[in-house]
């Protein structure tokens, strides 16, 4: 079954179609995003990627990122917080 996807998976989709990534790489991500949501582990992996780039582009993917993740992390806490 399909994740239900989130605001901040939305973002990191937005972001993943514009790095100039391998594309098997993007679309590696955006199968693993849209079956189970954002990860911890898929984040890394988008971020040792974008460390790898050269450039401005470079800095201004990774505050993107850093960002999406943040966003992402509080939204999973708050979501987890209600349940108690």
């Amino acid at each position: 079954m399909a994740h239900k996807l989130t605001a901040s998976d939305k973002k990191l989709i937005k972001l993943l179609e514009k790095v100039p990534a391998a594309e098997e790489k993007k679309t590696e991500w955006l199968s693993a995003l849209n079956a189970s949501g954002m990860t911890s582990e898929l984040a890394g992996e988008v971020q040792t990627v974008l460390a790898e780039l050269e450039g401005s582009d470079r800095t201004r993917y990774l505050a993107e990122l850093a960002l999406i993740v943040k966003q992402w992390r509080l939204a999973e806490q708050a979501s987890n917080f209600r349940r108690r």
